[in-house]
């Protein structure tokens, strides 16, 4: 090879090398660029998670206070109030006979303008004889009310039952507190004045009643409806002025409350709280049901419940002519009282011949009063003694009695001259229930005693 082609080739090196060169410039120039990029990248992506980081600790601590906030709150009202509200409305659902109390619901008008009224508050008041129905009636209208209005938040419901066989459930302040209770568990925050119910907790002291309004009417800001059902005022008692401050109180609760609130009240005609109610009925948010004037819509559902009893398995020998005339004989004796039909059916039960249910039927007694009066004569008289004493038991217990307590009692010596060396147990303390044909029912976990119109509540 000639020298000139060494040079040239040479040359041709150099100039692929500076070629090289500026490429290897250009590349660590990309590569810088791209971890740059990268770099700035990451540190975007590191600062985002480090915000989120920060919302979510946020959204953490914020979390943790309202727990404890809810916590707070959940002890209040757990305080404020341990009645199961819920007891005797779901003995009353048990009771209640499908298509029954839809005259109520469905066809009065009444009842609707009460339930719908937007303008001004209403207030309602059913009452009626014992037996008549109206704790039935009641649950039904805090069902309808349950499903029309379960999926609004703007509205809330709140109920109370008064009964005599329980101590709790007759005081106007256990009431307050249940209502209070029940109201403020559908708010999204405690108002102040029940806030401030926490003061008491804190002190180891109960509210008074008057204290009790204010947070309630409180509690009931800030609803566009607002439904309070309270049965049985006639089961709160007398004794101390209790049934006087009830009456006193929902007199300032109508006068103070928004015109958000519709009252429904059931009881008894007597005469301490019809003259307490009256005034209220000249308002023109008020009206009244009379049961009394009700009977032919009373005696449909009668009807259907007599229908149901029939269908029980219990009755499946009866011929169908013996049952429609068991059925007429009891709708002409029924003056409206379903509970009159209940204790006729627990003799009926028991027959299983034309001419027995027919000589039961002729001999019916008139009323709830004669109706008691002769279960209680219908007794074994081997057993009246401790099944008297055993009644006078319930009668006059403070709180209600367990099965197995009534079981205990019913053994006992019912007389000065029994030995207690005598005294043999029941086989099981279900098996007392036998010897109260009629006066005691196990429903639930419940067991009433009645006696007259009156009702003792024994938890099983």
């Amino acid at each position: 090879m000639k020298r000139n082609d060494w040079d040239q080739l040479i040359d041709e090196i150099r100039a692929q090398e500076t070629t090289f060169a500026t490429l290897c410039v250009i590349w660590r120039d990309i590569q810088y660029d791209n971890e740059c990029l990268a770099s700035h990248n990451r540190h975007k992506e590191a600062m985002s998670l480090w915000f989120t980081i920060g919302t979510d600790v946020s959204k953490l601590e914020r979390a943790v206070r309202e727990a404890q906030d809810q916590k707070g709150r959940i002890d209040l009202l757990k305080w404020l109030c341990n009645i199961d509200h819920t007891e005797l409305y779901n003995s009353a659902r048990h009771k209640h006979i499908d298509g029954t109390s839809e005259w109520l619901i469905n066809r009065r008008k009444i009842f609707k303008e009460w339930e719908k009224s937007i303008a001004l508050k209403s207030f309602l008041w059913l009452h009626g004889k014992a037996g008549s129905g109206k704790s039935i009636l009641s649950s039904s209208v805090i069902k309808h009310l349950q499903d029309q209005h379960k999926r609004n938040a703007a509205s809330v419901l709140a109920y109370f039952y008064f009964s005599f066989s329980d101590s709790q459930k007759q005081k106007v302040d256990g009431m307050l507190s249940s209502l209070i209770k029940q109201i403020s568990a559908r708010r999204p925050h405690i108002p102040q004045a029940i806030q401030s119910l926490g003061e008491y907790k804190h002190g180891g002291g109960r509210p008074d009643t008057e204290t009790l309004i204010e947070a309630l009417i409180a509690s009931m800001q800030g609803f566009s409806a607002v439904y309070i059902i309270i049965d049985a005022l006639d089961e709160c008692p007398m004794i101390n002025d209790e049934r006087k401050k009830l009456l006193n109180s929902l007199h300032h609760i109508l006068k103070a409350a928004p015109d958000s609130l519709h009252m429904f009240c059931t009881s008894r005609k007597e005469v301490d709280i019809d003259k307490a109610i009256r005034p209220f009925l000249s308002m023109p948010w008020a009206e009244e049901i009379d049961l009394s004037y009700q009977i032919g819509v009373l005696n449909n559902d009668i009807a259907q419940y007599i229908d149901s009893i029939l269908a029980d398995a219990d009755y499946d020998t009866w011929p169908k002519s013996i049952k429609e005339e068991t059925k007429s004989v009891l709708m002409e004796k029924a003056d409206g009282m379903f509970q009159y039909i209940r204790c006729q059916f627990e003799n009926l039960q028991k027959l299983s011949s034309a001419d027995a249910v027919r000589k039961a039927l002729q001999d019916l007694p008139s009323g709830l009063d004669l109706t008691y009066n002769r279960m209680l004569q219908n007794i074994d008289e081997a057993f009246k003694p401790p099944v008297i004493a055993s009644l006078k038991w319930l009668a006059c217990s403070i709180e209600p009695l367990k099965i197995g307590l009534l079981a205990e009692i019913f053994v006992l010596p019912s007389t000065p001259n029994d030995g207690f060396e005598e005294i043999s147990p029941l086989f099981s303390p279900v098996d007392v229930l036998k010897y109260f044909p009629g006066l005691i029912v196990v429903q639930g976990g419940n067991a009433w005693e009645t006696r007259g119109e009156r009702r003792k509540d024994l938890h099983v």
